[in-house]
């Protein structure tokens, strides 16, 4: 599932604008004000309602509907570049919106974030009959997304390291400290120079 969420993508052929914030942000209804009818969105919710699922979906509903997105992102790939697409996700912290924009080639100015007060993102769960199942659920997402973001944190990080035994993970902390792997690389280099002569 881990690697579903950061999945090796194409590059887009077209312009992708990417609409980010926590749960009842207004994410969809942002797109849903702005997009043109012809528009590519891409929306997690959208996808698995589409599949059968409301918000109350089990566990094993999130790889399929995953998978699907995934599927509709790498499509990009093939579209006009007279062509637009909005995509919507959570992105919780701004190295995991700077790994999504570099992916999807998202220009700056076509990232949109939106975060309202958690008191505003707590009185529009409360008020959404469509979230009444799932209320206790989204107000853990909410706090969860907020701290991610106060911490930088993405999530997770992909296994594996390069040959210096830097993790490959571009989001992972230490490839944030560029400092930390350039002491790392020559560090490596000097026991290596001092082996050898």
């Amino acid at each position: 599932m881990k690697q579903e969420a950061r999945p090796s993508l194409p590059k887009p052929n077209c312009r992708v604008l990417m609409v980010c914030g926590p749960v009842a942000a207004g994410k969809s209804t942002y797109v849903r004000n702005n997009a043109e009818p012809d528009d590519i969105i891409i929306d997690f919710d959208a996808i698995a309602k589409e599949m059968g699922w409301g918000r109350h979906r089990p566990q094993e509903a999130f790889a399929p509907v995953m998978a699907e997105r995934n599927k509709r992102l790498a499509g990009l790939a093939v579209q006009p570049a007279s062509r637009k697409a909005w995509f919507i996700a959570c992105a919780p912290s701004r190295s995991l919106r700077r790994w999504w924009c570099d992916v999807l080639n998202v220009k700056p100015e076509d990232l949109i974030v939106l975060v309202p007060s958690r008191a505003e993102l707590i009185r529009r769960i409360q008020n959404d009959p469509d979230r009444i199942h799932v209320q206790q659920i989204q107000f853990v997402l909410v706090d969860k997304w907020f701290n991610r973001e106060h911490n930088d944190n993405p999530g997770y990080y992909m296994g594996g390291y390069d040959s210096d035994g830097i993790p490959i993970d571009p989001l992972h902390p230490w490839n944030q400290e560029i400092e930390f792997i350039a002491q790392v690389k020559q560090a490596r280099t000097d026991v290596v120079q001092n082996l050898i002569g």
